[in-house]
């Protein structure tokens, strides 16, 4: 079962309306369970765009935050220094996520290792909008990622960006269960932070918050594969109980 995050009123166009429902959707079940060597699909824009009530969103930030994109932080980063994103400008000097030694064989350890990075290339893409990397470790028949790949990578296109949002993962490692085959279901919990996405696609930007932080205590499990190629992939997540 799919859950969509809540969409705020006032975003009438169909690719705000779809940032804001599809960008931070994490879990659900897609009900398909296909080798992971039919990873790194093709980005998708066809993901459906319904969602539920606005409680947790708003269109209007502060006065602050309502300043034209072009009016960026003054205080970009220098010397290489990696500067957060804010309502001002994206992120800057983002570092890109090193794969771990160790991560290509199918032991709990390495497992462990793989989920982490997958996780950090997760925030490495809402940062920056570069989702080659993740897309490799992904597999197809997950859509609620795959769709949220293609969303990323079309506000980023159009000078859009996304402030917070940023994921740090827990493993309930002792409960780790072998499905067969290299399949694995890990039980996970999320610690997320709010995010303001600034989304630049039409005449004037619009500002979307999404209170993130409300579901941190949701337990997930979370679908992996080894697969025969010797790598590891995400197949699906669902919240726990669904």
């Amino acid at each position: 079962m799919s859950r969509s995050l809540p969409t705020s009123k006032f975003l009438t166009t169909t690719s705000t309306a779809l940032l804001a429902s599809l960008l931070f959707v994490g879990c659900g079940s897609n009900g398909e369970s296909s080798d992971a060597n039919t990873t790194a699909s093709s980005s998708s824009t066809s993901a459906s765009s319904s969602s539920s009530s606005s409680q947790n969103s708003s269109a209007q930030p502060d006065q602050s935050a309502t300043a034209s994109s072009s009016e960026k932080s003054s205080a970009d980063a220098t010397n290489g220094e990696y500067k957060p994103a804010d309502e001002h400008g994206p992120a800057q000097n983002v570092p890109k996520p090193v794969k771990p030694e160790g991560m290509d064989v199918e032991t709990p350890e390495a497992m462990e290792k793989f989920i982490y990075y997958w996780n950090d290339l997760r925030n490495y893409a809402v940062q920056t909008g570069d989702t080659t990397e993740i897309r490799k470790y992904t597999a197809g028949s997950f859509k609620t990622y795959v769709d949220n790949f293609a969303t990323w990578d079309q506000l980023y296109e159009k000078d859009g960006w996304v402030a917070g949002g940023l994921v740090k993962p827990a493993i309930g490692t002792p409960s780790i269960v072998s499905l067969g085959d290299g399949y694995y279901a890990v039980p996970m919990n999320y610690d997320t932070t709010d995010a303001l996405i600034v989304d630049n696609s039409g005449d004037e930007p619009y500002y979307e918050s999404l209170k993130l932080s409300e579901d941190n205590k949701t337990g997930y499990e979370l679908k992996v594969q080894y697969s025969d190629s010797g790598n590891w992939y995400v197949i699906d997540q669902k919240v726990v109980g669904s």
